[in-house]
């Protein structure tokens, strides 16, 4: 048989009798935890409908920062910034296209 591990260990259940006496059940109790998982569930919902935005707005917002980083842009430089630009566009138009 094998020894016995020195940090676990298995000890067997006692047997609860009287002692475990399940709470009575309060009227109303039902349509309070039903009204709190409505609330929850909406509010997970939210959530989840304000991170998709935010990924549309972390795109936007570093459009903004490749304009903004450039303290003085050449031709390709904003030939480039266009393209990426349109790029992003095109990736917020797929992206909202396929939730409707």
């Amino acid at each position: 048989m094998a020894s016995p591990h020195p940090l676990f260990s298995v000890e067997p259940l006692e047997d609860l009798g009287e002692r475990h006496v399940p709470a009575p059940h309060q009227p109303g109790q039902d349509r309070a935890v039903g009204a709190l998982m409505l609330g929850l569930k909406a509010l997970s919902q939210g959530a989840v409908i304000a991170a998709s935005r935010f990924t549309n707005l972390a795109m936007v917002v570093s459009v903004f920062w490749l304009f903004m980083s450039i303290p003085n842009p050449s031709q390709f430089q904003i030939v480039w910034g266009g393209m990426y630009s349109a790029f992003i566009l095109t990736g917020l138009w797929l992206i909202n296209r396929g939730r409707r």
